[in-house]
């Protein structure tokens, strides 16, 4: 099992769609754990006491926690568990349905920004239960755009580990 060393493109977004004393608290509580897909890590954090009991095991325990998304070298690409108030796209139900089936949002589908948003930063797309069921890329802002633009661009959804018995990788 490695540990994940460099935390710092995870603590950008934490920063940014969460707060600074959330990640201090995530640290502080938690442990950091990697699965290695490849060039891919997949992050997950656990608790501190549960992987100091699963820690004997070394290098049979794979996963475990919540999934806080994948790292490729530098770049974070975080999962659907980690958004909740902040950088969220909320939409309505057909672009939800849609959404999970690989599609991008539209702008006609989008009920409400919560900020902060800019473009070309991960957002959360949640449902109108306050779901977040997948991570996509903001790649315009509403205001500049056309009912029928793409505003996000699909990078994972829930429904992705049905389609694909499992995970692939979610940088392609």
């Amino acid at each position: 099992m490695d540990v994940l060393r460099n935390l710092k493109p995870i603590k950008v977004f934490f920063i940014r769609c969460r707060s600074e004393r959330e990640f201090n608290d995530v640290i502080n509580e938690n442990y950091f754990l990697c699965g290695e897909l490849g060039e891919i890590k997949e992050i997950y954090i656990i608790k501190r006491e549960v992987f100091e009991s699963i820690n004997r095991w070394k290098n049979r325990v794979k996963a475990g926690g919540m999934l806080a998304g994948w790292i490729k070298g530098e770049n974070y690409l975080p999962s659907p568990y980690v958004f909740t108030n902040k950088c969220i796209v909320r939409a309505r139900k057909k672009g939800i349905e849609l959404f999970l089936y690989g599609r991008d949002l539209l702008k006609e589908s989008v009920i409400e920004v919560l900020n902060p948003v800019k473009v070309n930063w991960y957002v959360g797309v949640m449902d109108e239960r306050d779901h977040v069921i997948g991570v996509g890329r903001m790649i315009k802002y509403i205001e500049d755009s056309k009912e029928s633009e793409v505003i996000v661009k699909n990078l994972f959804d829930l429904a992705r580990l049905i389609r694909y018995q499992g995970m692939e990788s979610p940088f392609d």
